[in-house]
C-alpha cells in the first residue's frame, strides 16, 4: 500500500525558503521516495495552499495504483496516459508467461536442420536480437509493437535499409506465429502489424530502365580499365545478361544452377526463395537460347557441381551479391545508366518487356517460377513448351535482335528496306 504526505525539507534554506516534496511511502517494502512540487515556503510547519493542492492532486493520481509495490508505481507516474489503464497493463505483464526467445528459435533451427531447410536467417536474426537486447533475458512475449517500432527506429538510425530491416521482421515474425501455433504461452499482440511493408515492389516502381539502357551492354567497353578488370566486367555482363535469357531470373539462382539442372537442352530448376516450401515450391523448365549456351560453355566450370562456381555457393555463408553489384554500378556509372543497374533488374525488365508485348500472364508466370495467381489456373495443365518457347523468344528479341530484325521477323520490313 502506498501512502502520500507533504514533506517540508528543513534541512535547508534557499533564497525561496524550504523545499516542499511529496514523501511517497510503500508500507510493503518499508520504502519512501520524495516527489519535488517546485515550490517553496518559509514555515517549517504551515503547509501552503499550493502545497496541499499538488498533494491533492498526487493523492488523486496514485489512487489506481496504490496497492502495487512503489518500484512498479514509480515508473507508471512518469509515463503519460491513464494510470486505470497503465496499471492493468502491468497486472497482465505480471501473468505473461515467460518464453525464452533465444531457446525456442535454437529448436526451431534444429528442427529445420533435420528437414534440410536453411536456416540462415534464423541465426541472423539470433544475432540481432542479442546485438539490440544486449545479454538481459529476451522472451517471445517481449515482442510488442513498442518493441517492433524501436527496433525500426534503431535500425534505421543506423542506417540500415527498408529491404534490410524488412528480412530480419518478416523473419522474427515467422518465428513469434510459430510459437503461438504451438500454444506455449505467447500472446498474440499481434506486435508486427503495419510495420512490416512490401519495400521491393513499392522501390520497383519507382525504377524504369528502357531497352536500349540493357543493349548497351553488349557493346560495353570501359575506356580505362585494366585488361583484368575489362574481363571482370565482361563476365559480370554476360551473367546479367544470362539472367535475363533464361527468363529473367534472380542471381542467387544462377549462382545455384547445377549441371544436373540441365535436361534436354532446357534449365529445369526451383527458385532458391522456395527452398523451405513444401516439396521446393513450383519448377522452372525454360529453353536455353544461342546466347545461354555461349555463357554457359565460356563461364561454366565443369570440374564443379555447380554451373558458375565463381559465385558463391547459396547454401553457404560465402554468398553475396555485393562484389557483383558494385560492378554494376560502375558500368551503370560509364554507360550513364539511370537508376544504376542491379542484380534484379533482369527479372524487373523481362517482366515489364512481356507485359508491353500482352504475353499471357499464365505463361509468364510459369516462365518466372511465380505461383498462379488464380485458382482457376491451379487446375490447368502445365503449358507445351512450344507456347512456352514461343513466348519466351517475343522476350529475347525485344533484347537481342536489332531493331530492323525485330521488323523483319514481324513481317514489317524486307530485304529491300520497303515497309
Amino acid at each position: 500500500m502506498l501512502q502520500v504526505d507533504i514533506f517540508i525539507d528543513t534541512r535547508r534554506k534557499t533564497k525561496k525558503g524550504f523545499p516542499v516534496k511529496l514523501q511517497i511511502y510503500c508500507t510493503l517494502t518499508k520504502q519512501r521516495k520524495y516527489i519535488h512540487t517546485k515550490t517553496y515556503q518559509n514555515s517549517k510547519t504551515r503547509k501552503t495552499p499550493e502545497a496541499q493542492e499538488a498533494l491533492t492532486k498526487l493523492l488523486t493520481r496514485i489512487e489506481p495504483i496504490k496497492e502495487l509495490p512503489l518500484n512498479d508505481a514509480l515508473p507508471l507516474l512518469k509515463q503519460e496516459g491513464e494510470l486505470e489503464i497503465l496499471a492493468m497493463e502491468h497486472k497482465l505483464q505480471k501473468h505473461v508467461r515467460f518464453v525464452d526467445f533465444f531457446s525456442f528459435t535454437q529448436a526451431l533451427i534444429a528442427e529445420k536442420e533435420v528437414l534440410g531447410m536453411d536456416t540462415n536467417a534464423y541465426k541472423a536474426v539470433m544475432r540481432e536480437v542479442k546485438n539490440f537486447e544486449g545479454d538481459k533475458p529476451f522472451s517471445l512475449n517481449d515482442i510488442t509493437y513498442s518493441w517492433v517500432n524501436n527496433y525500426i527506429l534503431h535500425k534505421t538510425a543506423k542506417g540500415t535499409g527498408k529491404g534490410g530491416i524488412s528480412y530480419y521482421l518478416r523473419t522474427l515474425r515467422t518465428i513469434h506465429n510459430e510459437a503461438i501455433r504451438r500454444n506455449i504461452g505467447v500472446k498474440d499482440t499481434k506486435p508486427f502489424k503495419g510495420l512490416i511493408t512490401n519495400t521491393r515492389s513499392a522501390e520497383h516502381q519507382s525504377k524504369s530502365w528502357s531497352v536500349d539502357d540493357i543493349r548497351k551492354l553488349m557493346s560495353f567497353k570501359h575506356p580505362n580499365a585494366s585488361h583484368k578488370t575489362q574481363s571482370s566486367m565482361k563476365r559480370a555482363i554476360d551473367i546479367f545478361l544470362f539472367q535475363f535469357a533464361i527468363g529473367g531470373h534472380d542471381l542467387v539462382d544462377i549462382a545455384n544452377l547445377k549441371w544436373s539442372n540441365i535436361k534436354d537442352g532446357r534449365l529445369k530448376f526451383q527458385r532458391y526463395k522456395n527452398r523451405n516450401k513444401p516439396n521446393g515450391g513450383r519448377w522452372v523448365n525454360n529453353m536455353i537460347n544461342e546466347f545461354a549456351q555461349k555463357v554457359i560453355a565460356e563461364h561454366g566450370n565443369r570440374d564443379s557441381e555447380r554451373i558458375f562456381d565463381f559465385l558463391g555457393n547459396p547454401e553457404t555463408k560465402k554468398y553475396t551479391h555485393r562484389n557483383f553489384g558494385a560492378t554494376l554500378k560502375r558500368i551503370s556509372e560509364v554507360l550513364r545508366i539511370q537508376p544504376h543497374l542491379t542484380t534484379k533488374t533482369p527479372r524487373y525488365v523481362f517482366r515489364t518487356i512481356a507485359g508491353g508485348l500482352l504475353i499471357n500472364d499464365l505463361v509468364l508466370e510459369t516462365l518466372l517460377g511465380h505461383k498462379p495467381t488464380s485458382i482457376n489456373r491451379v487446375y490447368q495443365q502445365g503449358l507445351p513448351f512450344e507456347v512456352l518457347d514461343r513466348e519466351h523468344q517475343k522476350v529475347l528479341d525485344e533484347i537481342f535482335l536489332s531493331y530492323f530484325e525485330r521488323l523483319e521477323a514481324k513481317g514489317q520490313w524486307d530485304s529491300k528496306g520497303c515497309l
